[in-house]
């Protein structure tokens, strides 16, 4: 079974605990640490500024329409892929079907906007 580094076994801190979130197992994650520790293009790129360039690409897609639409929904797809490729592995069950089903969506509204 694969354990992120990021978790650690008890705690021995005497104060209140307010940067870790604890799973099923009593282990605790810190909130502070990253999701998936990286160096890559990605690293950098503050979250918010990513999910605006989504959205404005989504909709910038849906309101063309056609096949520049559909084009702009394929290079979101990729992107979401090669997101969903590299973390794999390191994602529970559930997070992957969560994952492939908004991937099968983003297909379904490119197709539906040919």
């Amino acid at each position: 079974m694969f354990v992120p580094v990021s978790w650690r076994e008890g705690c021995e801190d005497s104060g209140p605990v307010v940067d870790r979130e604890e799973d099923p197992v009593g282990r605790t994650r810190s909130m502070r640490a990253p999701l998936l520790a990286g160096r890559g293009p990605l690293a950098k790129v503050p979250p918010a500024a990513a999910f605006l360039v989504v959205v404005g690409l989504f909709v910038t897609a849906v309101l063309v329409r056609g096949t520049v639409g559909a084009l702009l929904l394929g290079v979101l797809a990729v992107g979401v892929g090669v997101l969903l490729a590299g973390t794999w592995r390191v994602l529970a069950p559930a997070q992957r079907v969560g994952r492939v089903l908004v991937l099968g969506l983003l297909v379904a509204v490119a197709v539906s906007v040919l």
